[in-house]
């Protein structure tokens, strides 16, 4: 028999993760690289968005690893996340890491190439705003991080799964 809150409990726990495993920002990765490229008028490359979604869970992955003493008075509960779950959250970088070797010979030059710039640009508002008519509703996409950023409560959880579900949030408001 269930406890009173136990359902809230294992929701938090799969809340937590999905977000301190950076499955939340991978994905939000994944619908950024789509929708920028249908606001550009093409359709998604599997790869690139395979890419991105990979790359960004090895890189955010790595991160959490090696940044645990450095989390643990910022960010206790995903440090202590990080710290029962090291081996899965290993396998899992050294995973991302090999599905994002896959991607980028799947997504040769072209694509490499669009996915840097896209990045190194940032298409932040001010640019999708004032940039040519196709890459406007991009907007979106900083809009609904500003607004998260807006409502923003102090917490971990909610810094990181908030504002990386607003990403994907803008992400999915730009429409197929």
């Amino acid at each position: 028999m269930l406890r009173p809150g136990q359902h809230a409990e294992g929701a938090i726990r799969l809340l937590d993760a999905i977000v301190f495993s950076n499955l939340w920002v991978a994905a939000a990765a994944a619908l950024l690289t789509a929708a920028a490229a249908r606001a550009m008028g093409v359709a998604p490359a599997p790869a690139a968005v395979g890419l991105a979604a990979s790359g960004t869970l090895m890189v955010y992955g790595i991160d959490r690893l090696r940044d645990v003493s450095a989390d643990r008075e910022t960010a206790p509960a995903r440090t202590a996340f990080v710290e029962q779950n090291r081996r899965a959250l290993t396998a899992l970088c050294g995973g991302a890491g090999l599905a994002a070797l896959g991607f980028a010979a799947a997504a040769g030059p072209a694509t490499i190439g669009l996915t840097s710039a896209c990045g190194l640009a940032g298409l932040g508002l001010a640019v999708a705003l004032t940039g040519p008519a196709r890459v406007r509703p991009l907007a979106c996409v900083s809009g609904a991080t500003l607004l998260a950023l807006a409502g923003f409560r102090e917490g971990e959880r909610y810094g990181m799964g908030v504002a990386d579900g607003a990403l994907a949030a803008g992400a999915v408001a730009l429409g197929p």
